[in-house]
């Protein structure tokens, strides 16, 4: 069985497609809101850090439930100014998924990207993660762990560091964002990167796939790639990174792959 914690004060939310579709493909799936109290042992589904989600997932932590993460994916993101297919990434026990497994590279390969041999760059980069996934991640808030940061790479380093902070307007973070805002793309900034610094954020795929090495928290989708030792600062890992690829692909899943029964076979023996 598995609750579905929809997002009731928003009907349209992007939460409430992968809860339908979870509906369909997911055996033994029930709007969270419907259930008695003999399910509260029932492994959940939830979408985000939105409304209560953070409290709920808290408790089923406290009492060892199982719960199920979706949000945004690795690549393939919804955006308004494109119809083309879009994913969520999926994670159990944890925002993001974390053990790397054997998988086949079609789904990567299916995509059309195509990573760039590392390089070597001038500047260290910074991308905190939204201030809520920051607390949940390392209990600091996003400038309190910005701040910290940048005084232990001062440690080893006296590279330039330039700070991104997540793009949000209207609602809306990531390329859309990026459009209304003009902060700039994450490629541009990538571009003559030494490594990026990040807790969990999806810019570490953006890094690995441009070819520059990633520091991150060891919770992260990114950990098999990355360090997570900032006294390795001047001397980042780089790795091999092809079957990180083909394992992310398998992490992700469109609205049609959910209805089908797709993911709940790619992912019901984690």
């Amino acid at each position: 069985m598995l609750r579905l914690y929809y997002n009731n004060d928003s009907p349209n939310s992007k939460c409430n497609w992968v809860m339908d579709s979870l509906s369909e493909g997911w055996p033994g799936s029930v709007d969270a809101a419907t259930v008695t109290p003999k399910s509260k042992h029932w492994p959940s589904a939830f979408w985000g850090f939105i409304n209560n989600n953070s409290a709920i997932i808290q408790q089923h932590i406290n009492y060892k439930i199982d719960w199920w993460f979706w949000d945004m994916p690795f690549w393939g993101r919804w955006s308004r100014h494109s119809d083309t297919e879009h994913y969520w990434h999926a994670a159990l026990n944890n925002v993001y998924p974390t053990v790397v497994t054997e998988r086949p590279a079609d789904r990567f390969q299916a995509s059309g990207l195509k990573p760039k041999p590392y390089k070597s760059g001038e500047y260290i980069v910074i991308c905190p993660s939204s201030d809520t996934m920051t607390r949940w991640i390392t209990g600091l808030g996003e400038k309190e762990w910005v701040s910290e940061t940048v005084f232990q790479i001062r440690k080893y380093t006296e590279r330039p560091i330039r700070i991104r902070h997540k793009p949000r307007v209207k609602g809306m973070s990531g390329p859309d964002a990026e459009l209304l805002t003009g902060v700039g793309s994450v490629q541009e900034l990538l571009s003559d990167a030494h490594c990026v610094v990040t807790t969990v954020s999806l810019v570490a795929f953006e890094a690995q796939l441009a070819g520059v090495p990633t520091f991150c928290d060891p919770k992260s989708f990114a950990a098999e790639v990355s360090e997570t030792d900032l006294s390795k600062i001047e001397t980042p890992k780089q790795a091999d990174r092809q079957p990180w690829f083909n394992w992310l692909g398998y992490n992700q899943f469109t609205e049609k792959e959910i209805r089908s029964g797709f993911a709940y076979e790619t992912l019901k023996d984690q």
